[in-house]
């Protein structure tokens, strides 16, 4: 069986794996969203990146919000010109009402212009264009959503939502997280991915930890 990729798309997995342990895909599920970042230059096979889950990732009371469709919002950011997303997760953001949904990035660190801000109280700042982040990032990710669900401008208009948080992590975090759950759950790091959307208060409460600014 052979199976072409092409960078930067994204694949769903199959119920069959072809691929060979060493080429990495043995550590995802049927259904996870993947994407290929590169091809190693020694053996040629292909890099990938975990992006997300096709089930329920977040319920609001009004509609139910799948791990693509937070794939979608986080794309709709991560562009050239905005910011270039390493990983993220999700919560409800219940800390105004209406609630939302709030987004955690880590970024790239190779896009944009440097950051300096007096707000900005982590190490190695990152690197991303400010103005246009703070000027199209939530409104971009609240379209996204609306364009999963037309439920959310519905929620919006009467007061039921507000638009999507975006809080940025310092770089490193997702690491140190997989890090951190093998350790608890002793298990392999390998074996451990950080979830498209968190509903522990335990893993809200460690991210939340390593929030450097928000939009």
């Amino acid at each position: 069986m052979i199976i072409y990729f092409k960078l930067g798309i994204s694949n769903r997995e199959s119920a069959t794996n072809p691929l060979l342990p060493e080429d990495g895909l043995w550590r995802y599920l049927i259904d996870d969203i993947i994407q290929v970042t590169g091809f190693h230059p020694r053996s040629g096979s292909p890099v990938f990146k975990f992006y997300g889950r096709k089930n329920l990732a977040i319920r609001l009371p009004y509609a139910a919000i799948t791990e693509a469709h937070l794939v979608s919002v986080v794309r709709a950011i991560d562009t050239e010109d905005i910011v270039k997303v390493q990983e993220f997760t999700a919560i409800i953001d219940q800390r105004e009402l209406p609630q939302t949904v709030g987004f955690f990035f880590e970024t790239t660190g190779d896009t944009g212009t440097l950051l300096h801000r007096s707000d900005y109280n982590g190490p190695n700042p990152p690197r991303f264009n400010l103005g246009r982040l703070a000027k199209f990032g939530r409104r971009n990710a609240f379209e996204a959503l609306v364009a999963t669900n037309e439920e959310h401008q519905r929620a919006f208009d009467t007061g039921r939502l507000r638009l999507p948080t975006i809080r940025i992590v310092r770089r490193g975090t997702f690491a140190e997280y997989r890090l951190w759950r093998a350790e608890s759950m002793k298990a392999g790091i390998g074996q451990i991915k950080a979830p498209v959307a968190m509903s522990n208060e335990d893993q809200q409460e460690w991210i939340t930890e390593r929030v450097v600014m928000e939009l």
